[in-house]
């Protein structure tokens, strides 16, 4: 028969000693600490105990003599408060009891551990974690009998060494170090004379340590549990054991659940987003729910009416609260729509609210004239503003804005954004006359007459189906969440960025080039389910044809894919017919030697070249500027003195501004095959961009040696006592899978 001695400390004995009716005087009176020591031997049949025990239920119970003998339910109660009785009384299932620890102290274990079974048996667990345990897991620190060897578990295993056999008993001593998340145990065999240390143990995989798990497993059978297991389980610091609190109906250590959904209302063509969001009690105290990203309680399917009524609408942390019920939709990427049936939309409040000058909003924004979403920002017009009660009108679009603190350094995909970050996110609320038909895009907030556009229109015939292989490429959610949420762009020139709202877009253009580069180049590919992606690159085409290229992040594709998706021709021929309207990325920044009047002479390079030895078939050299008037592709690298000290239209071409167009060019290139019909180039109007994507990725800059110096460009820039590059795309796009298209397709 095994014994499990458990002796308690003086603040424990107390309530001991008021269970069993002892005088709590000897307490105060004895200078030392007291500890009683109770001793529960299991029986496995129904003899009598000894005559200095007590039988309970099964149980000799030993009580120092000292004591007056406790009643049978006494007794039960207060192993029942300490959770021992687990230990000592058969189970019928499998069940875990759970020890709260104050994660605070320090606290040592000691107990002898003696298999009861053969090698072959149920492992024996003893665990200890930072949660209740209902199974078995790595994020815990422990013993187990594991096959015939013992082991200890710490997010994986550390073999002892010792053997777990059969009747032999092992002493194990474990001292745990809450607040330093260490502990040490010594494992002695006292057959084999064998000690086994793990000392100063870190935890691993466990955010705190604050419970003791023991198992008791009905495999072992009806007589057996893990009492005939471990004896003289001795609790040093047992006022560790802390009494825990619930919070309400959920106990302490149990957690509860619920759904949340990304949004109230979405279309017949989207599936509900769903998030579960747990919370826990820890000793009175809930958590908050994790994760916490959504916020509806419910998501409405709409019919094929798609519309409903309501009073408010809440989009990305914004909210618009109406006067009265509105019949509001959405469109097919997601922004709503409310319609004005004659008398107006009266919007009562905006939430943030507007404040210093930030939070703003206004209706209908003009490229180029200004803004009123941040005083923080660049071409603020206060002016501009909206005041509340704010009366809205048919053909009217209302931008609002949540601001950005110093704080707000990353964008919507988590990238350290370029400075000046001044919005965090913006929503557009557009009115309507009627209802639109369903399945329609979002009319441009800067299109005056409201333009609407359907997916019905769509020509899908157009887009290629090339392979990718076995190119690693980003997930089609990435672009989908890139353009998920309006691209502000009504902004004027380099100023734009500061309005680029961090969580909907990129801030800088090289960054928005690249993002939309590749998504450009993604869309011809044969990745299935891309409707989606392409239903928000419409949208975003639609937005960047009525700003008229003045943000600086503007370029020429989206407008034309766009037009073509659509069969719209007044879109896919607009820079054919708006000669006067040109991007400042792809239009302005490439041209054909002889083209301009070069301010400057080489006295190496021929005139009417370039100082690579590359031309268009139609025997054309093509070159960059950042700017007109700084032209300097004509001249030898070693003459490139005349921008010092840096030479900063070679940074823009080398950094910035070419690679972005490697996908973009592509995309042209892929869908001028699929319609032999129409001159895809041409609708670019500005041929320059089309060869100078060639001449990059030829990757002529690491090859090429040049007259009268021998050196490479890249050794004659390290030559260069005035300029510097910082870091080299030369004959990439900077993306795998663009260069894959690339280098398979062009």
């Amino acid at each position: 028969m095994d014994k499990t001695h458990t002796t308690l400390k003086q603040g424990a004995l107390i309530n001991y000693l008021n269970k069993l009716g002892i005088i709590i005087l000897l307490i105060f009176t004895c200078s030392c600490e007291l500890d009683t020591t109770i001793t529960i031997r299991k029986t496995t049949d129904s003899a009598s105990c000894p005559s200095d025990q007590i039988l309970i239920e099964g149980i000799c119970v030993e009580i120092d003599p000292s004591a007056t003998p406790p009643s049978v339910d006494s007794l039960l109660d207060f192993m029942s408060e300490k959770e021992m009785s687990h230990l000592a009384i058969d189970q019928t299932s499998l069940t875990w009891k759970n020890h709260s620890f104050s994660p605070s102290k320090k606290f040592s274990l000691k107990f002898f551990f003696e298999r009861s079974e053969s090698n072959d048996a149920p492992d024996s667990v003893f665990y200890l974690s930072s949660a209740p345990m209902s199974s078995y897991g790595n994020g815990s620190i422990g013993f187990r009998c594991n096959g015939d060897k013992f082991d200890v578990h710490n997010g994986g295993y550390e073999y002892s060494g010792l053997e777990c056999q059969k009747g032999v008993p092992v002493l194990f001593e474990l001292t745990v170090d809450t607040a330093a998340k260490t502990y040490d145990i010594v494992i002695t065999s006292t057959t084999q004379s064998v000690e086994k240390k793990f000392l100063s143990f870190k935890f691993q995989d466990v955010a705190s340590l604050s419970y003791l798990n023991v198992i008791t497993d009905p495999s072992l059978g009806s007589n057996n549990s893990r009492l005939d297991r471990y004896s003289e389980l001795e609790f040093t610091s047992l006022d560790d054991v802390v009494t825990t609190t619930s919070c309400g109906a959920l106990a302490n250590g149990e957690s509860e659940s619920r759904q949340r959904f990304k949004e109230k209302f979405v279309d017949n063509l989207t599936q509900c987003e769903e998030q579960t969001q747990t919370r826990t009690c820890t000793n009175g105290v809930l958590s908050d729910f994790i994760p916490n990203l959504y916020q509806h309680e419910t998501c409405q399917v709409l019919s094929t009416s798609y519309t409903f009524q309501t009073k408010s609408i809440e989009q990305y942390g914004i909210t618009w609260t109406f006067r009265d019920n509105v019949t509001a939709g959405k469109f097919v990427n997601g922004d709503y729509f409310v319609i004005d049936s004659g008398s107006g939309v009266i919007v009562d409040a905006i939430s943030p609210n507007p404040s210093n000058g930030n939070y703003g909003s206004m209706v209908n924004p003009v490229p180029s004239q200004g803004q009123a979403l941040s005083s923080r920002g660049e071409q603020y017009v206060a002016s501009l503003g909206v005041s509340l009660p704010l009366t809205l009108k048919a053909k009217d679009s209302l931008v609002s804005s949540i601001a950005s603190d110093d704080t707000d350094t990353k964008d919507w995909a988590g990238n350290t954004a370029a400075s000046p970050v001044r919005l965090r996110t913006a929503a557009i609320l557009t009115v309507l006359g009627e209802i639109p038909a369903q399945n329609s895009f979002r009319p441009s907030y800067m299109d005056p007459q409201k333009r609407i556009y359907n997916i019905s229109r769509i020509d899908f015939s157009l887009l290629p189906s090339l392979s990718l292989g076995s190119t690693t490429h980003k997930p089609l959610s990435y672009y989908e969440r890139g353009l998920e949420r309006p691209w502000l762009l009504f902004g004027n020139d380099w100023q734009s960025r500061s309005i680029h709202p961090s969580q909907n877009m990129n801030n800088y253009h090289e960054k928005i080039g690249a993002f939309l580069s590749e998504a450009s180049a993604i869309l011809m590919t044969d990745l299935p389910n891309k409707e989606k992606l392409l239903y928000l690159y419409i949208q975003t085409g639609i937005d960047y044809f009525n700003g008229r290229a003045r943000d600086s992040a503007s370029w020429a594709w989206p407008i034309v894919f766009t037009g073509l998706m659509l069969n719209e021709e007044d879109m896919y021929n607009y820079w054919i017919n708006n000669p006067g309207i040109r991007t400042q990325r792809d239009h302005e920044k490439f041209y054909y030697i002889g083209d301009r009047n070069e301010s400057t002479q080489s006295s190496i390079i021929p005139k009417g070249n370039t100082w690579v030895a590359w031309k268009t078939t139609e025997g054309k050299s093509v070159a960059f500027s950042k700017q007109k008037g700084e032209e300097y592709e004509h001249l030898h690298p070693s003459e490139w003195t005349c921008f010092k000290p840096h030479c900063k239209g070679e940074v823009y071409r080398a950094q910035h501004d070419v690679y972005p167009i490697i996908g973009t060019t592509l995309a042209s290139i892929l869908m001028d095959r699929m319609i032999p019909s129409k001159d895809v180039n041409a609708m670019l109007a500005h041929n320059p961009i089309r060869d100078y994507a060639d001449r990059w990725m030829s990757n002529i800059f690491k090859t090429g040696m040049y007259k009268n110096t021998g050196r490479t460009y890249l050794e004659e820039m390290q030559n260069s006592q005035v300029f510097t590059i910082y870091y080299l795309r030369y004959g990439s796009s900077s993306s795998s899978m663009i260069d894959h298209l690339w280098k398979n397709y062009r």
